[in-house]
C-alpha cells in the first residue's frame, strides 16, 4: 500500500512537472524550453524504469508538450503583405504569391502561403526548401 501511495505522489509530481515544462514552453526562449523537455525525459527515464504505465502517461504528456510547441513555432512565425510581385514560386504548392497577399517568412529567408507554410510546419520542423532546423534558428 505504501508503495502505491508513493507512486501516486510520484506520478503528481511528474504530471506538475510537466505541467511547468508545458508552461515554460509560453515564457521562455524555444530552445531552453526545448531542453527542460528533454531534461524532463531523462529525469523519468531515471525514476521510473520499471513503471511502464506511469511512463506511458508520462510520454504521452509530453508528446503533448512538443505538438503545443510546435503550434506556438508556427505561430510566432513574421507574417507579411506582398507589396510588390514575387518573382519566387512557393515551394509547397508550386504558385507564385501575388501582390497583396499574405505569406509568411522563415527564419533562412524562404517565402510561402501562411495556408501552405502552416500545414508543412504542422507535421515538420524544418524549411521544405533548405532544411533548415527552425527549432535551432
Amino acid at each position: 500500500m505504501a508503495d502505491e501511495t508513493q507512486l501516486l505522489e510520484l506520478q503528481e509530481d511528474i504530471i506538475e512537472l510537466i505541467s511547468l515544462a508545458r508552461d515554460q514552453l509560453y515564457l521562455f526562449a524555444y530552445e531552453n524550453s526545448l531542453i527542460c523537455v528533454e531534461l524532463a525525459i531523462a529525469m523519468l527515464r531515471v525514476l521510473l524504469p520499471s513503471h511502464s504505465q506511469t511512463m506511458a502517461l508520462a510520454v504521452d504528456l509530453l508528446h503533448e508538450i512538443r505538438i503545443a510547441y510546435q503550434a506556438s513555432l508556427v505561430a510566432n512565425l513574421r507574417t507579411s503583405i506582398l507589396e510588390t510581385d514575387c518573382s519566387d514560386v512557393c515551394a509547397i504548392c508550386l504558385e507564385q504569391p501575388n501582390r497583396s497577399q499574405e505569406v509568411k517568412v522563415l527564419p533562412c529567408t524562404h517565402t510561402f502561403h501562411v495556408i501552405c507554410i502552416d500545414t508543412w510546419l504542422s507535421n515538420n520542423s524544418t524549411c521544405p526548401v533548405c532544411r533548415m532546423d527552425l527549432h535551432r534558428k
